[in-house]
């Protein structure tokens, strides 16, 4: 198998993963409480969002539809 072949299998296989995870979307005004859940919840394999609450929050959790907020 080639290189890239292998390469583009293992990318495929994470992605797959990745889409199975449970997705958590975490908001607060501290950056470093978010960096902490951010770290925590990515350890324990869930797809995480983080962000400081903004004007665009509301539309970013309606794309997003995250399993938890």
């Amino acid at each position: 198998m080639s290189t890239n072949r292998a390469h583009d299998e293992t990318q495929e296989t994470q992605e797959t993963r990745q889409g199975q995870r449970q997705h958590i979307f975490a908001v607060n005004h501290d950056p470093e409480f978010l960096d902490v859940m951010r770290m925590l919840l990515q350890d324990e394999r869930y797809n995480v969002t983080t962000t400081n609450y903004v004007p665009r929050t509301w539309e970013q959790i309606a794309a997003l539809q995250p399993s938890l907020l």
